[in-house]
Protein backbone atom coordinates (compact mmCIF):
# COMPACT_ATOMS: atom_id res chain seq x y z
CA UNK A 1 0.00 0.00 0.00
CA UNK A 2 2.41 2.69 -1.07
CA UNK A 3 4.77 1.69 1.41
CA UNK A 4 2.17 2.30 4.70
CA UNK A 5 0.04 -0.68 4.33
CA UNK A 6 3.35 -3.23 5.44
CA UNK A 7 1.98 -3.50 9.37
CA UNK A 8 -2.11 -3.06 8.29
CA UNK A 9 -1.48 -6.53 6.39
CA UNK A 10 -0.13 -7.84 9.78
CA UNK A 11 -2.96 -10.28 10.78
CA UNK A 12 -1.92 -10.80 14.39
CA UNK A 13 -4.53 -9.87 16.45
CA UNK A 14 -2.47 -8.22 19.27
CA UNK A 15 -3.01 -4.34 19.80
CA UNK A 16 0.29 -2.81 20.07
CA UNK A 17 1.01 -0.82 23.55
CA UNK A 18 2.38 2.32 20.87
CA UNK A 19 -1.19 2.20 19.04
CA UNK A 20 -3.49 1.97 22.38
CA UNK A 21 -2.18 5.11 23.15
CA UNK A 22 -2.91 6.51 19.88
CA UNK A 23 -5.89 5.58 20.30
CA UNK A 24 -6.34 6.93 23.83
CA UNK A 25 -5.05 10.51 22.46
CA UNK A 26 -7.47 10.31 19.56
CA UNK A 27 -10.42 9.25 21.99
CA UNK A 28 -8.95 12.69 24.29
CA UNK A 29 -9.34 14.74 21.35
CA UNK A 30 -13.17 13.13 19.93
CA UNK A 31 -14.54 14.52 23.05
CA UNK A 32 -13.35 18.43 21.83
CA UNK A 33 -14.53 17.36 18.63
CA UNK A 34 -18.09 15.28 19.62
CA UNK A 35 -19.31 16.41 22.93
CA UNK A 36 -20.90 19.61 23.53
CA UNK A 37 -19.48 20.54 26.68
CA UNK A 38 -15.73 19.62 25.62
CA UNK A 39 -16.42 21.68 22.57
CA UNK A 40 -17.33 24.72 24.53
CA UNK A 41 -15.16 24.49 27.79
CA UNK A 42 -11.84 22.20 26.10
CA UNK A 43 -9.46 25.11 25.79
CA UNK A 44 -7.38 24.72 22.17
CA UNK A 45 -3.57 24.90 23.96
CA UNK A 46 -4.88 21.54 25.70
CA UNK A 47 -6.63 20.29 22.44
CA UNK A 48 -3.49 21.03 20.39
CA UNK A 49 -1.29 19.17 23.16
CA UNK A 50 -3.38 15.94 22.48
CA UNK A 51 -2.96 16.24 19.00
CA UNK A 52 0.68 16.26 19.38
CA UNK A 53 0.73 13.18 21.61
CA UNK A 54 -0.93 11.74 18.77
CA UNK A 55 0.88 12.73 16.33
CA UNK A 56 4.44 11.56 18.40
CA UNK A 57 2.58 7.89 18.76
CA UNK A 58 1.83 8.11 15.10
CA UNK A 59 5.22 8.42 13.95
CA UNK A 60 6.07 5.62 16.58
CA UNK A 61 3.79 3.45 14.93
CA UNK A 62 5.19 4.61 11.46
CA UNK A 63 8.83 4.14 13.04
CA UNK A 64 9.98 7.52 12.46
CA UNK A 65 9.68 7.40 8.69
CA UNK A 66 8.95 10.67 6.67
CA UNK A 67 8.03 9.30 3.72
CA UNK A 68 4.22 9.77 4.97
CA UNK A 69 5.03 13.68 5.54
CA UNK A 70 4.84 13.86 1.62
CA UNK A 71 1.66 12.72 1.08
CA UNK A 72 -0.30 14.68 -1.16
CA UNK A 73 -2.93 14.37 1.57
CA UNK A 74 -0.59 16.40 4.05
CA UNK A 75 0.95 18.51 1.36
CA UNK A 76 -2.26 20.14 0.35
CA UNK A 77 -3.75 20.91 3.80
CA UNK A 78 -0.12 22.45 4.88
CA UNK A 79 -0.45 24.51 1.34
CA UNK A 80 -3.57 25.70 2.59
CA UNK A 81 -2.87 26.79 5.74
CA UNK A 82 0.26 28.58 4.65
CA UNK A 83 -1.54 30.65 2.81
CA UNK A 84 -4.32 31.55 5.20
CA UNK A 85 -0.97 32.45 7.33
CA UNK A 86 0.61 34.42 5.03
CA UNK A 87 -1.97 36.26 4.22
CA UNK A 88 -1.94 37.25 7.89
CA UNK A 89 1.41 38.01 7.53
CA UNK A 90 1.12 40.75 5.08
CA UNK A 91 -1.75 42.38 6.92
CA UNK A 92 -4.95 41.45 4.35
CA UNK A 93 -6.28 39.20 7.55
CA UNK A 94 -6.59 40.19 11.32
CA UNK A 95 -7.56 36.42 12.41
CA UNK A 96 -5.93 36.07 15.86
CA UNK A 97 -2.57 34.20 15.34
CA UNK A 98 -4.15 31.56 18.30
CA UNK A 99 -6.69 30.25 15.78
CA UNK A 100 -4.19 28.76 13.47
CA UNK A 101 -2.63 26.42 15.92
CA UNK A 102 -6.47 25.02 16.16
CA UNK A 103 -6.59 25.09 12.41
CA UNK A 104 -3.71 22.23 12.08
CA UNK A 105 -5.71 20.51 13.91
CA UNK A 106 -8.67 21.06 11.68
CA UNK A 107 -6.53 20.44 8.55
CA UNK A 108 -4.61 17.10 9.67
CA UNK A 109 -8.07 15.27 10.22
CA UNK A 110 -7.99 13.69 6.87
CA UNK A 111 -4.52 12.97 7.57
CA UNK A 112 -5.23 11.54 10.22
CA UNK A 113 -7.77 9.38 8.80
CA UNK A 114 -5.40 8.24 5.97
CA UNK A 115 -2.94 7.20 8.79
CA UNK A 116 -5.26 4.82 10.33
CA UNK A 117 -6.54 3.54 7.35
CA UNK A 118 -3.06 2.77 6.67
CA UNK A 119 -1.11 1.38 9.30
CA UNK A 120 -3.51 0.37 11.97
CA UNK A 121 -4.35 -3.39 11.58
CA UNK A 122 -8.53 -4.11 11.10
CA UNK A 123 -8.24 -5.51 14.95
CA UNK A 124 -7.05 -2.05 15.87
CA UNK A 125 -9.66 -0.19 12.99
CA UNK A 126 -12.49 -1.86 14.65
CA UNK A 127 -11.83 -1.13 18.46
CA UNK A 128 -10.66 2.67 17.71
CA UNK A 129 -14.39 2.28 15.49
CA UNK A 130 -15.96 1.06 19.05
CA UNK A 131 -14.70 3.97 21.14
CA UNK A 132 -15.17 6.25 19.06
CA UNK A 133 -19.11 5.47 18.18
CA UNK A 134 -19.68 4.65 22.06
CA UNK A 135 -18.00 8.41 22.57
CA UNK A 136 -20.64 9.80 19.72
CA UNK A 137 -24.05 7.57 21.10
CA UNK A 138 -23.58 8.97 24.55
CA UNK A 139 -23.60 12.69 23.73
CA UNK A 140 -26.53 11.90 21.71
CA UNK A 141 -28.16 9.91 24.68
CA UNK A 142 -27.82 12.51 26.75
CA UNK A 143 -29.11 15.37 24.50
CA UNK A 144 -32.09 13.58 24.07
CA UNK A 145 -32.21 12.97 28.13
CA UNK A 146 -31.00 16.47 28.71
CA UNK A 147 -33.99 17.86 25.83
CA UNK A 148 -36.62 15.76 27.85
CA UNK A 149 -36.13 16.83 31.12
CA UNK A 150 -34.20 20.47 31.04
CA UNK A 151 -35.05 21.98 27.55
CA UNK A 152 -33.94 25.87 28.61
CA UNK A 153 -30.44 24.12 28.46
CA UNK A 154 -30.37 24.90 25.01
CA UNK A 155 -30.83 28.43 24.96
CA UNK A 156 -28.27 30.52 24.06
CA UNK A 157 -24.96 28.50 23.97
CA UNK A 158 -23.34 30.82 21.50
CA UNK A 159 -23.04 33.77 24.09
CA UNK A 160 -20.77 33.75 26.88
CA UNK A 161 -23.70 35.55 29.03
CA UNK A 162 -25.28 32.25 29.56
CA UNK A 163 -22.78 30.67 31.10
CA UNK A 164 -25.02 28.15 32.76
CA UNK A 165 -26.20 26.70 29.80
CA UNK A 166 -22.61 26.33 28.16
CA UNK A 167 -21.32 24.22 31.24
CA UNK A 168 -23.78 21.70 30.66
CA UNK A 169 -23.44 19.44 27.39
CA UNK A 170 -26.41 20.65 25.31
CA UNK A 171 -25.92 20.69 21.65
CA UNK A 172 -26.02 23.21 19.28
CA UNK A 173 -26.31 23.75 14.86
CA UNK A 174 -22.87 21.90 15.17
CA UNK A 175 -23.64 19.02 16.90
CA UNK A 176 -26.69 18.63 15.03
CA UNK A 177 -24.61 18.55 12.00
CA UNK A 178 -22.17 16.10 13.59
CA UNK A 179 -25.33 13.61 13.98
CA UNK A 180 -26.48 14.36 10.57
CA UNK A 181 -23.01 13.46 9.14
CA UNK A 182 -22.80 10.25 11.22
CA UNK A 183 -26.11 9.21 9.63
CA UNK A 184 -23.81 7.10 6.38
CA UNK A 185 -21.78 5.52 9.36
CA UNK A 186 -24.97 3.86 11.07
CA UNK A 187 -26.30 3.53 7.86
CA UNK A 188 -23.12 1.08 6.79
CA UNK A 189 -22.53 -0.80 9.86
CA UNK A 190 -26.70 -1.60 9.88
CA UNK A 191 -26.34 -2.96 6.58
CA UNK A 192 -23.27 -4.47 6.09
CA UNK A 193 -21.72 -5.46 9.69
CA UNK A 194 -20.59 -9.31 9.79
CA UNK A 195 -22.57 -10.08 12.73
CA UNK A 196 -26.13 -9.87 13.14
CA UNK A 197 -25.90 -8.35 16.67
CA UNK A 198 -23.88 -5.88 15.45
CA UNK A 199 -26.44 -4.60 12.61
CA UNK A 200 -29.29 -4.67 15.31
CA UNK A 201 -26.94 -2.57 17.65
CA UNK A 202 -26.18 -0.61 14.39
CA UNK A 203 -30.26 0.07 13.45
CA UNK A 204 -30.76 1.10 16.97
CA UNK A 205 -28.07 4.02 16.75
CA UNK A 206 -28.94 5.00 13.59
CA UNK A 207 -33.00 5.59 14.83
CA UNK A 208 -31.72 7.22 18.13
CA UNK A 209 -29.28 9.64 15.94
CA UNK A 210 -32.37 10.27 13.34
CA UNK A 211 -34.64 11.17 16.66
CA UNK A 212 -31.85 13.73 17.93
CA UNK A 213 -31.82 15.20 14.33
CA UNK A 214 -35.94 15.32 14.47
CA UNK A 215 -36.66 16.46 18.22
CA UNK A 216 -33.63 17.31 20.00
CA UNK A 217 -33.28 21.40 19.41
CA UNK A 218 -33.79 20.95 15.71
CA UNK A 219 -32.59 23.16 13.39
CA UNK A 220 -34.12 23.80 9.54
CA UNK A 221 -31.21 22.78 7.11
CA UNK A 222 -30.32 20.51 8.99
CA UNK A 223 -33.61 18.86 9.13
CA UNK A 224 -34.06 19.25 5.22
CA UNK A 225 -30.67 17.95 4.39
CA UNK A 226 -30.76 14.93 6.97
CA UNK A 227 -34.06 13.98 5.17
CA UNK A 228 -32.17 14.18 1.85
CA UNK A 229 -28.90 12.24 2.93
CA UNK A 230 -31.14 9.50 4.06
CA UNK A 231 -33.36 9.25 1.35
CA UNK A 232 -30.27 9.37 -1.26
CA UNK A 233 -28.60 6.56 0.89
CA UNK A 234 -31.43 4.35 0.72
CA UNK A 235 -32.13 5.04 -3.08
CA UNK A 236 -28.01 4.35 -3.74
CA UNK A 237 -28.54 1.14 -1.63
CA UNK A 238 -31.52 -0.32 -3.66
CA UNK A 239 -30.34 0.48 -6.15
CA UNK A 240 -27.23 0.13 -6.95
CA UNK A 241 -26.72 -3.08 -8.92
CA UNK A 242 -28.26 -1.41 -11.93
CA UNK A 243 -27.33 2.17 -12.29
CA UNK A 244 -29.94 3.34 -14.58
CA UNK A 245 -32.80 2.14 -11.60
CA UNK A 246 -30.76 3.98 -9.43
CA UNK A 247 -30.94 7.26 -11.00
CA UNK A 248 -34.44 6.73 -11.68
CA UNK A 249 -35.23 5.83 -7.85
CA UNK A 250 -33.18 8.98 -7.16
CA UNK A 251 -34.98 10.93 -9.87
CA UNK A 252 -38.47 9.84 -8.49
CA UNK A 253 -37.57 10.08 -5.13
CA UNK A 254 -36.56 14.35 -5.46
CA UNK A 255 -39.31 15.14 -7.25
CA UNK A 256 -41.78 13.34 -4.68
CA UNK A 257 -39.88 15.20 -1.65
CA UNK A 258 -41.09 18.76 -2.03
CA UNK A 259 -45.04 17.49 -2.70
CA UNK A 260 -44.61 14.60 0.53
CA UNK A 261 -43.18 17.89 2.35
CA UNK A 262 -46.22 19.44 2.03
CA UNK A 263 -49.13 16.63 2.17
CA UNK A 264 -47.16 14.55 5.51
CA UNK A 265 -47.86 17.17 8.35
CA UNK A 266 -51.57 16.79 7.45
CA UNK A 267 -51.28 12.90 7.52
CA UNK A 268 -49.76 12.70 10.26
CA UNK A 269 -52.03 14.79 11.88
CA UNK A 270 -54.84 12.63 10.89
CA UNK A 271 -53.11 9.69 12.45
CA UNK A 272 -52.14 11.21 15.88
CA UNK A 273 -55.97 11.83 15.76
CA UNK A 274 -57.29 8.03 15.55
CA UNK A 275 -54.77 6.70 17.82
CA UNK A 276 -55.96 5.97 21.07
CA UNK A 277 -52.53 6.43 23.18
CA UNK A 278 -52.32 10.21 23.70
CA UNK A 279 -48.19 10.42 24.20
CA UNK A 280 -47.59 8.26 20.68
CA UNK A 281 -50.27 10.80 19.24
CA UNK A 282 -48.27 13.67 20.67
CA UNK A 283 -44.90 11.80 19.31
CA UNK A 284 -46.86 12.04 15.67
CA UNK A 285 -48.30 15.56 16.33
CA UNK A 286 -44.51 17.00 17.60
CA UNK A 287 -43.04 15.61 13.92
CA UNK A 288 -46.02 17.00 11.82
CA UNK A 289 -45.15 20.30 13.77
CA UNK A 290 -41.54 20.53 12.90
CA UNK A 291 -42.48 19.50 8.92
CA UNK A 292 -44.40 22.42 9.00
CA UNK A 293 -41.69 24.76 10.28
CA UNK A 294 -43.20 25.10 13.69
CA UNK A 295 -40.87 24.06 16.99
CA UNK A 296 -37.93 24.51 15.05
CA UNK A 297 -35.14 28.19 15.03
CA UNK A 298 -37.17 28.67 12.07
CA UNK A 299 -39.12 27.20 8.87
CA UNK A 300 -37.33 25.68 5.88
CA UNK A 301 -38.50 28.34 3.59
CA UNK A 302 -37.03 31.34 5.40
CA UNK A 303 -34.37 29.54 6.71
CA UNK A 304 -33.04 29.39 2.92
CA UNK A 305 -34.08 32.75 2.62
CA UNK A 306 -32.14 34.49 5.39
CA UNK A 307 -29.40 32.70 4.18
CA UNK A 308 -29.10 33.75 0.85
CA UNK A 309 -29.21 37.49 1.69
CA UNK A 310 -26.31 36.36 3.70
CA UNK A 311 -24.81 35.10 0.77
CA UNK A 312 -25.35 38.25 -1.28
CA UNK A 313 -23.02 39.73 1.66
CA UNK A 314 -20.49 37.35 0.55
CA UNK A 315 -20.57 37.55 -3.00
CA UNK A 316 -20.47 41.64 -2.59
CA UNK A 317 -17.15 41.55 -1.00
CA UNK A 318 -15.60 39.44 -3.86
CA UNK A 319 -16.88 41.01 -6.29
CA UNK A 320 -14.68 43.96 -5.08
CA UNK A 321 -11.05 42.00 -3.84
CA UNK A 322 -11.48 38.80 -6.12
CA UNK A 323 -8.27 38.15 -6.41
CA UNK A 324 -6.62 38.18 -2.66
CA UNK A 325 -10.36 38.39 -0.69
CA UNK A 326 -10.75 40.97 2.21
CA UNK A 327 -8.82 38.86 4.60
CA UNK A 328 -10.35 37.26 7.51
CA UNK A 329 -11.06 38.90 11.09
CA UNK A 330 -12.40 38.27 13.92
CA UNK A 331 -15.90 38.68 14.30
CA UNK A 332 -18.69 38.42 17.03
CA UNK A 333 -21.76 36.12 17.36
CA UNK A 334 -24.55 38.54 15.34
CA UNK A 335 -25.13 39.38 11.88
CA UNK A 336 -24.51 42.37 12.26
CA UNK A 337 -20.93 42.00 12.95
CA UNK A 338 -20.49 39.57 10.38
CA UNK A 339 -21.92 41.75 7.45
CA UNK A 340 -20.09 44.57 8.93
CA UNK A 341 -16.60 42.50 7.87
CA UNK A 342 -18.16 41.85 4.69
CA UNK A 343 -18.86 38.08 4.60
CA UNK A 344 -22.58 36.60 5.42
CA UNK A 345 -20.66 33.86 7.95
CA UNK A 346 -23.75 31.31 7.16
CA UNK A 347 -21.67 29.27 4.00
CA UNK A 348 -18.48 27.85 4.52
CA UNK A 349 -17.38 28.67 0.51
CA UNK A 350 -18.90 31.52 -0.35
CA UNK A 351 -17.53 32.99 2.85
CA UNK A 352 -14.28 31.55 2.00
CA UNK A 353 -14.12 33.02 -1.29
CA UNK A 354 -14.86 36.44 0.11
CA UNK A 355 -12.02 36.20 2.87
CA UNK A 356 -9.33 34.65 0.28
CA UNK A 357 -10.50 35.59 -3.17
CA UNK A 358 -9.97 33.67 -6.25
CA UNK A 359 -6.40 32.59 -5.42
CA UNK A 360 -7.27 31.39 -1.84
CA UNK A 361 -10.08 29.34 -3.12
CA UNK A 362 -7.90 27.37 -5.52
CA UNK A 363 -5.90 25.83 -2.62
CA UNK A 364 -9.07 25.09 -0.65
CA UNK A 365 -10.37 23.61 -3.79
CA UNK A 366 -7.03 21.28 -4.05
CA UNK A 367 -7.32 20.53 -0.23
CA UNK A 368 -11.02 19.56 -0.71
CA UNK A 369 -10.41 17.54 -3.61
CA UNK A 370 -7.22 15.50 -2.02
CA UNK A 371 -9.13 15.00 1.05
CA UNK A 372 -12.08 13.26 -0.84
CA UNK A 373 -10.19 11.68 -2.92
CA UNK A 374 -7.94 10.06 -0.42
CA UNK A 375 -10.10 9.22 2.34
CA UNK A 376 -14.04 8.80 1.05
CA UNK A 377 -13.20 6.64 -2.47
CA UNK A 378 -10.94 4.37 -0.90
CA UNK A 379 -13.69 1.95 -1.92
CA UNK A 380 -13.29 2.96 -5.26
CA UNK A 381 -13.41 -0.95 -6.03
CA UNK A 382 -16.73 -1.77 -4.10
CA UNK A 383 -19.76 -0.47 -6.15
CA UNK A 384 -22.27 0.21 -2.84
CA UNK A 385 -19.45 1.85 -1.04
CA UNK A 386 -18.39 4.12 -3.83
CA UNK A 387 -21.73 5.54 -4.89
CA UNK A 388 -22.68 6.14 -0.97
CA UNK A 389 -19.33 7.89 -1.18
CA UNK A 390 -20.34 10.15 -3.74
CA UNK A 391 -23.91 10.66 -1.52
CA UNK A 392 -21.69 11.63 1.38
CA UNK A 393 -19.16 14.25 -0.08
CA UNK A 394 -22.09 15.75 -2.68
CA UNK A 395 -23.82 16.51 0.76
CA UNK A 396 -21.13 18.09 2.50
CA UNK A 397 -20.40 20.50 -0.11
CA UNK A 398 -24.21 20.95 -0.14
CA UNK A 399 -24.09 21.58 3.46
CA UNK A 400 -20.74 24.09 3.09
CA UNK A 401 -23.01 26.10 0.91
CA UNK A 402 -25.76 26.07 3.18
CA UNK A 403 -23.93 26.73 6.43
CA UNK A 404 -20.23 26.77 8.49
CA UNK A 405 -18.46 23.12 7.51
CA UNK A 406 -14.94 23.58 9.04
CA UNK A 407 -16.03 22.53 12.17
CA UNK A 408 -14.22 20.04 14.86
CA UNK A 409 -17.63 18.14 14.92
CA UNK A 410 -18.22 18.10 11.30
CA UNK A 411 -14.93 17.50 9.88
CA UNK A 412 -14.58 14.65 12.81
CA UNK A 413 -17.80 12.57 11.25
CA UNK A 414 -17.33 13.25 8.19
CA UNK A 415 -13.44 12.74 7.30
CA UNK A 416 -12.24 10.03 10.87
CA UNK A 417 -15.55 8.28 11.68
CA UNK A 418 -17.08 7.54 8.60
CA UNK A 419 -13.87 6.51 6.38
CA UNK A 420 -13.49 4.27 9.06
CA UNK A 421 -16.34 2.51 9.04
CA UNK A 422 -16.23 1.92 5.50
CA UNK A 423 -12.64 0.69 5.37
CA UNK A 424 -13.53 -1.56 8.33
CA UNK A 425 -16.22 -2.89 5.96
CA UNK A 426 -14.54 -2.98 3.02
CA UNK A 427 -12.09 -5.26 4.39
CA UNK A 428 -14.06 -7.89 5.92
CA UNK A 429 -16.01 -7.81 2.52
CA UNK A 430 -12.26 -8.69 0.87
CA UNK A 431 -11.66 -11.04 3.43
CA UNK A 432 -15.21 -12.89 2.86
CA UNK A 433 -14.46 -13.23 -0.86
CA UNK A 434 -10.72 -14.19 -0.54
CA UNK A 435 -12.47 -17.26 1.97
CA UNK A 436 -14.79 -17.72 -0.18
CA UNK A 437 -12.51 -18.43 -2.89
CA UNK A 438 -10.03 -20.32 -0.87
CA UNK A 439 -13.29 -23.03 0.11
Amino acid sequence: MDGYGCRANNSKHKIHGNVIINILFLALMSLKAISPYYSRNMSSPVFFLFFAGWLFSACWINKWKIKIMFSSIITSSVVLLLWQVLMRLIGISSFGWGNYWFRIVLYGFPAMSFFIIKMYTYREKLFLAAVLLCVSISNIIDNIILWNTSRNSFVGLYYDSYVENRLTNAGTTEFNAFCMFLIPSLFLIALFAEKRIVKVIGMILLLLDIYTIIFVNPHAIALLLSALLFVLLVCVYVGAKNRKRMYLTIGVSLVLMPLIYMLLPSILRTCAALIPKEEIGSKINQVASILSGANIDESIGSSLGSRWQMALVSIESFKENSIFGIGEHNVGQSLNDFRNVGFGGHSELLDYLAKYGILGTIFLVIALYTWIKSVLFQASSNRILRYISHVVWVMFIAYSFLNKSFKLELFFSVFVIYPMVMNLILENRITERDGNKQS
